[in-house]
């Protein structure tokens, strides 16, 4: 996939989650994202695959949160289109403890009911993720 056509996946991406953790800021109860909390805390693994999963359904989860069937329904099918691509970045322990704290800075987030910095929070943790994309992107082509 070209930058450009990343980067277009990437705005809708950012677009529709950033929608779905304002609205969860603003709806969901905070027992609601302790839930999603918790399993993020019991994650110690060193396996991509399982850490994606459970990234993965912690980001659906949050839209879920949001109170909207149709950015829930658009979460989940961009969800299976950008996931991959998330996975790429990542494959080392030391990125996906990165992912990890900035998925956990979301949660924190939207359990004090703080729609803007849950927003910019998801803003920063995708570009971060297309930054780290298009460089291993790169690395590849290198090689």
């Amino acid at each position: 996939m070209s930058r450009v056509a990343l980067r277009d996946l990437a705005a809708h991406y950012l677009a529709v989650t950033g929608a779905c953790v304002g609205l969860a800021a603003q709806r969901a109860d905070p027992s609601e994202v302790l839930r999603i909390r918790s399993r993020l805390d019991r994650y110690t693994g060193n396996d991509p695959l399982t850490w994606r999963r459970l990234a993965d359904d912690a980001h659906l989860e949050i839209s879920a949160l949001s109170q909207s069937a149709r950015l829930t329904r658009e979460q989940m099918r961009l969800q299976a289109e950008f996931s991959p691509f998330l996975a790429l970045v990542d494959a080392s322990e030391a990125d996906r403890e990165r992912s990890r704290s900035q998925l956990l800075a979301v949660l924190d987030a939207v359990s004090a009911a703080d729609s803007a910095t849950a927003t910019r929070q998801v803003r920063e943790s995708i570009a971060d993720a297309m930054d780290r994309l298009i460089d291993r992107q790169a690395e590849l082509a290198r090689s």
